[in-house]
């Protein structure tokens, strides 16, 4: 085999071996963060600037959220709305979204209610 033919040979080795190096330096599996890592239920997120927002049917008195800037590292930040005395929203907190609205954000859900 000439030096030509070796060298070529050489190439194509590289070419198909290349590609399985750097494909074995990637995870070969992934893990959910939502039900594993985060007690959420009914997720919703919502991207504002460089962040996500996960909000979900999370506590028995409102809604908690949770913050992360890759979509798989959660970091809990609390209640975003909790109940108190004057709340008209009692129980059964579920399904929550966020809209922002004119530089506002707004905080939708279902509940279940009382009479006063």
């Amino acid at each position: 085999m000439c030096a030509r033919q070796s060298a070529a040979v050489v190439l194509c080795v590289l070419a198909v071996a290349a590609p399985a190096v750097v494909m074995g330096a990637a995870p070969t599996t992934y893990t959910n963060p939502v039900g594993d890592t985060l007690a959420a239920a009914d997720p919703f997120v919502l991207r504002a600037g460089d962040r996500y927002y996960l909000y979900s049917t999370s506590a028995s008195d409102g809604f908690k959220c949770a913050v992360s800037s890759d979509l798989v590292h959660w970091l809990p930040i609390g209640y975003v709305y909790r109940r108190t005395a004057s709340s008209w929203a009692r129980s059964t907190f579920w399904a929550p979204e966020v809209v922002a609205y004119q530089g506002a954000f707004y905080l939708v859900f279902s509940a279940a209610g009382s009479p006063r």
